[in-house]
């Protein structure tokens, strides 16, 4: 089974997808998701999808217009913004 998806994120997915019926992102990768899921029906990716755009949102939440105060402060605090999306993986 191979699945198209422009991003791995939700929320930019929103405005990709309309992108996509304009066809204007040209190209997309073609990626085997068989290992994570069953089918091309398998609820686990509804599931999966609705838990990224939970993160996303709560990374944005949390971090949008904030990166460069967070930089200034520490740089601790700033691989510790980017582990959250890091451990997203998981």
């Amino acid at each position: 089974m191979t699945l198209k998806h422009a991003t791995p994120f939700p929320i930019a997915y929103q405005s990709a997808e309309a992108a996509m019926t304009a066809g204007s992102l040209g190209d997309l990768p073609e990626w085997d998701l068989s290992v994570f899921y069953s089918s091309i029906e398998d609820p686990a990716i509804d599931q999966d999808m609705e838990r990224a755009k939970e993160l996303a949102e709560q990374f944005e939440a949390d971090c949008k217009g904030k990166l460069a105060e967070i930089a200034a402060r520490s740089g601790d605090e700033m691989a510790r913004s980017f582990a959250v999306m890091k451990s997203w993986k998981t």
